[in-house]
């Protein structure tokens, strides 16, 4: 078992690794990162969700669409849907 998880954390620090030279790679990226709390996975997420930001009405929609915010869902608690949050919630848990 621990000799798994050590293949695990191994295989994951390279996946890290190759995450963050693609996004140093990038311009974009780069420019995305330099904001606080703009990482790798957000900003090459930005950059592959918007590759034309003519496409996307407003820079506010882009977050929760991705999955990077919690809009939606605190929309739907206060639109009373807080059933179908809490069993979202306990499926990701």
């Amino acid at each position: 078992m621990l000799r798994a998880r050590s293949a695990l954390r191994h295989e994951l620090a390279g996946l890290e690794r190759h995450v963050r030279q693609l996004a140093q790679e990038d311009p974009v990226c780069r420019r995305l990162m330099s904001m606080p709390g703009i990482g790798p996975v957000v900003a090459l997420t930005y950059r592959s969700a918007v590759d034309d930001p003519k496409r996307v009405a407003s820079s506010k929609k882009v977050g929760p669409w991705a999955g990077l915010t919690l809009a939606a869902t605190c929309l739907q608690i206060a639109r009373g849907d807080q059933a179908d949050v809490v069993k979202r919630i306990k499926e990701i848990l």
